[in-house]
Parts: structure tokens; C-alpha cells; sequence
């Protein structure tokens, strides 16, 4: 089967569950390889959590297109920058998994290529 490059601008709903939070329902565009590069990149290069948040927001913001996150009973939170800084973090973690394609089955197939692991 030939590879079959993403191309910007569709998107995929899927579903983000947390240990410990209610799961996420969220519609999402997928990172384009180079925008997954470039946020690992930056993220890698912030030495506080303040920054982290901040790279993170940035990705997010111009990836997620909907999600079920609440601000209020019945009333759905904007996908901002002040918002998402408000998420768990175990939650904000499966969302930017989710967004640049690295999620736990393939965290699980690189911890088994480990030396280490």
C-alpha cells in the first residue's frame, strides 16, 4: 500500500480519555508532519511549565476545530489559549497525542524498541 501524504484542512472526530477525567469528544484537524516537528521542537526548548502551556496552546488552537469541554453546564468552552490552559495536563497530553499522530500505541511500540525498555 502506498503512503498517502495528510493533506491540510479535513478533519477526524475521535475520542480522548484520561485516567482519572471524563473522556473528551473532540473534532480535530491532524498535524501536518513539518507543524508536528515544529511544536516538539519549541516545546523541547521551554524550561517552564508556563512555556510548555504555552506551545501547546498554540498547537491546539490551530489544530482542534470542537470539542465537549464545558465552561458551565451546557455551556461549551472556546478552544483559547486562557481555556486550555485549564485543562489536566493527562488530558492536555492525549490531545496533543492525538493532534500530532503519537498516541500510546505507538509510545508503547517505542518503549519496546528502547534499550532501556
Amino acid at each position: 500500500m502506498p503512503l498517502q501524504l495528510i493533506d491540510d484542512g479535513y478533519t477526524i472526530d475521535d475520542t480522548v480519555k484520561a485516567d482519572g477525567w471524563p473522556s473528551v469528544a473532540v473534532r480535530y484537524r491532524p498535524c501536518l508532519p513539518a507543524a508536528a516537528r515544529e511544536f516538539f521542537l519549541a516545546h523541547a526548548k521551554e524550561a517552564t511549565g508556563a512555556g510548555k502551556i504555552k506551545t501547546i496552546a498554540k498547537l491546539l488552537q490551530g489544530q482542534l476545530v470542537g470539542w465537549d469541554i464545558e465552561a458551565a453546564p451546557g455551556q461549551p468552552a472556546p478552544i483559547t489559549a486562557a481555556t486550555i490552559a485549564r485543562v489536566p495536563d493527562a488530558v492536555l497530553q492525549r490531545l496533543v497525542d492525538l493532534v500530532t499522530g503519537y498516541g500510546p500505541e505507538k509510545a508503547a511500540e517505542d518503549e519496546k524498541n528502547s534499550a532501556s525498555g
